[in-house]
């Protein structure tokens, strides 16, 4: 069933498709893969005070030392390879829609409530075809900040480029939204 989507009256639909929903291993900033190099040392460290004999009354805190560093080492794992399944995840229930006026990013996760993106074609929309595997077609950018206690006070790290990822029709969409722009979009 398709969604309602949030466009102007009268606007067909031009293109719609699914991303491919197969997990990818992006690769990752050095910073996680040293991150989980850390986890694992405190994992065997913690193994090894564990494994230290305490007397009887103590031990609730090597349950308790067992216990923070196995979670220590699951954020870890996570970190270096969870997420490559947790956007297969999301891609499964991600849809995209291309009229003459919008891109729409449709997701609709189980148990959570749907989220619709539209992103008004412009001129000075940065398109950009990535053709690697199942192709993708950029049209905007996320912006990644660490923010610190005072929400004001924001530090950016880097962005990437977001859009129609991972569709098998990625060179037609391309050349479509090429033209919508080049004839003057919206």
């Amino acid at each position: 069933m398709a969604p309602p989507l949030p466009h102007a009256g009268g606007d067909e639909i031009l293109w719609q498709g699914r991303p491919d929903t197969a997990p990818t291993l992006h690769p990752r900033p050095p910073s996680s893969v040293i991150f989980f190099d850390l986890l694992l040392v405190l994992y065997a460290g913690g193994t090894f005070v564990a494994a230290i004999p305490f007397d009887p009354g103590a031990l609730w805190l090597k349950a308790l030392l067992l216990v923070l560093f196995a979670l220590m080492l699951l954020v870890g794992l996570d970190r270096v390879g969870g997420y490559a399944l947790r956007r297969g995840l999301v891609r499964r229930y991600t849809r995209y829609f291309l009229t003459r006026r919008q891109a729409i990013i449709y997701v609709d996760l189980p148990l959570l409530p749907a989220r619709i993106e539209t992103h008004d074609l412009v001129a000075t929309m940065p398109l950009t075809l990535d053709r690697h595997g199942p192709g993708s077609v950029w049209f905007a950018r996320r912006h990644h900040a660490l923010l610190s206690d005072d929400a004001l006070i924001r530090t950016e790290i880097g962005s990437t480029p977001y859009g129609f990822d991972r569709i098998h029709d990625a060179d037609r969409v391309y050349r479509m939204m090429s033209e919508i722009l080049r004839d003057g979009a919206g």
